[in-house]
This record gives C-alpha cells, sequence and structure tokens, in this order.
C-alpha cells in the first residue's frame, strides 16, 4: 500500500494538537484522515471508516487512548 492510500483516523480531544496531526499527515501526501475530538465518536466511525492507522491521544477523559484500542 501507498503511504497517501492510507486511511488514518486521529483521535485527540485537543483541537490544536488534532488539527497539527492532520495537517502534518496530509502534508506528508496523505489524502483519507479522519479527524474524532472524542473516543464515542470514534468507536462509531471505524464500523465505517475502516483505518488501516489510528492515531490517538492516550490522556482522554473519560475513556483513554490506551482503553479505547484495547
Amino acid at each position: 500500500m501507498k503511504l497517501e492510500n492510507a486511511k488514518i483516523l486521529v483521535v485527540d480531544d485537543d483541537p490544536v494538537i488534532s488539527r497539527f496531526v492532520v495537517r502534518t499527515l496530509e502534508r506528508l501526501g496523505i489524502k483519507t484522515v479522519e479527524l474524532c475530538h472524542e473516543v464515542n465518536s470514534a468507536v462509531h466511525l471505524m464500523t465505517t471508516f475502516l483505518p488501516d492507522l489510528i492515531i490517538t491521544d492516550i490522556h482522554m477523559k473519560p475513556i483513554n487512548g490506551i482503553e479505547f484500542v484495547q
């Protein structure tokens, strides 16, 4: 798979950090990036989006990134 074809999900409750991550991925040529600011919406999105990679903050509440990945 080419990098630009990867589907990446970014989950971060900090809008500044999450936008930075999304912009960085776009500058790397990745065309399909979805962003969620909280875990519940990320879980819902994963049923249709089926990401190749998830980038998540581990310090979120009420569910942290480690719990989300598990």
